[in-house]
């Protein structure tokens, strides 16, 4: 397992509970002359790459990279996948600009058939990294701003059946840790932008997600009840609630979360807000000021439509390819998708094409990065250009 980059994040020698899965690559800076055809724009021209391994002979011999998001400033976490006979797992870290690494194993997962699967997350928000095992750093990878424990005194970090999930806007962070042992519980602590503890609660399920709004409030999904909790910045209850079961995503932003039906609420009193046209999201992009999602629009046919909260109305709609392997990304108030005739697209607010670029069937979890550049799968590398 590789603890976090003591020389870039400051963070020591703790060991962050990631896999071993090895450690994130620097970027290949003289990337050469590979180019996207955006005609009737400029051609897109590689910036840089990590370059990834496939067996000829094994498929479960491998490692790949890919795009998992920007880190909050102007750089990006990357996924460094790897499969070795039984074992499976990932390794994220964060880059800069040029290709270099900045944070190392922030989170990441390993499987394997008789250990079984451990993993942990890591959300960036306003130019922070927080990971789910309680530290918190700087993005530009120059500080460690505050580690704390996450898992309450007297609880067990070694089981398979305990976890710990992760929600934060950035300042404020919420560790849910779960113990999945009979009877259930979760016990829950929510820190302050310097790693303070704002409030502590226990409740009697298993989590299922978090999600910090940018008011503060915490929204908590459990498992089995399938409740959803709302408390304040003081500890408090504001309401809990039974939503549709079928769906199990939580966002929240702006004063809105999203679980993925039909229904957006309003975080501080759990009403409704917007009603979809739709059954449900496939996959879904909660900002600010508008909800991106991904939905089927007839057999085998997917649409990815924007909703503006301030009227509830569709902004735009656009055909996409299934995202079972990445087809769009929100970045401010940007969309990336791929569309069926493998066209990636960049889009305005009002989903006219920034640039349009013809792009290989095999191209997965496009990313737009600040500085207009654009961050790709190309399995099993990952590929950053310069958008023209």
């Amino acid at each position: 397992m590789d603890p976090p980059d003591a020389s870039a994040g400051g963070a020591g020698s703790r060991d962050a509970g990631t896999t071993d899965a090895g450690s994130p690559d620097a970027g290949a800076r003289d990337a050469g002359a590979a180019t996207i055809d955006c005609a009737p724009y400029d051609a897109a021209k590689l910036a840089w790459q990590i370059r990834g391994y496939q067996s000829p002979w094994r498929t479960d011999d491998s490692s790949s990279y890919h795009p998992v998001g920007d880190d909050g400033l102007d750089g990006i976490i990357v996924g460094h996948s790897v499969d070795q006979g039984h074992f499976s797992g990932e390794t994220q870290g964060t880059y800069g600009p040029d290709g270099g690494v900045r944070l190392n194993s922030i989170a990441g997962y390993s499987c394997h058939p008789v250990s079984g699967c451990q993993g942990t997350t890591a959300i960036a928000r306003r130019g922070r990294v927080v990971s789910s095992v309680g530290f918190a750093w700087s993005s530009a990878g120059d500080r460690l701003i505050y580690q704390i424990d996450p898992v309450p005194p007297g609880s067990s970090q070694s089981s398979y059946w305990n976890q710990t999930f992760l929600g934060t806007n950035g300042p404020i962070a919420a560790f849910a840790w779960d113990d999945w042992h009979p009877p259930a519980s979760t016990a829950v602590t929510a820190v302050g932008g310097d790693g303070r503890t704002i409030w502590q609660r226990a409740f009697p399920h298993a989590t299922e997600a978090v999600a910090v709004d940018d008011s503060g409030v915490t929204l908590l999904r459990f498992s089995y009840a399938a409740d959803l909790v709302a408390i304040d910045l003081d500890g408090r209850t504001l309401y809990s609630q039974t939503p549709d079961g079928t769906f199990r995503d939580l966002q929240a932003a702006g004063g809105r979360y999203y679980l993925g039906g039909r229904d957006v609420f309003r975080v501080a009193d759990g009403t409704s807000v917007v009603t979809l046209p739709f059954d449900g999201a496939d996959k879904s992009v909660l900002t600010a000021s508008r909800l991106v999602v991904l939905h089927a629009n007839g057999p085998q046919r997917w649409a990815l439509s924007s909703f503006d909260f301030a009227t509830g109305t569709l902004l735009w709609e656009r055909p996409a390819v299934d995202d079972k392997w990445g087809s769009f990304s929100v970045s401010g108030d940007r969309t990336v998708l791929i569309d069926p005739d493998h066209v990636l697209h960049v889009l305005h607010p009002d989903g006219s094409d920034l640039v349009a670029c013809k792009v290989a069937p095999d191209v997965r979890q496009p990313l737009l990065l600040p500085g207009g550049r654009l961050a790709l799968s190309r399995y099993p590398n990952l590929e950053v250009y310069d958008l023209p």
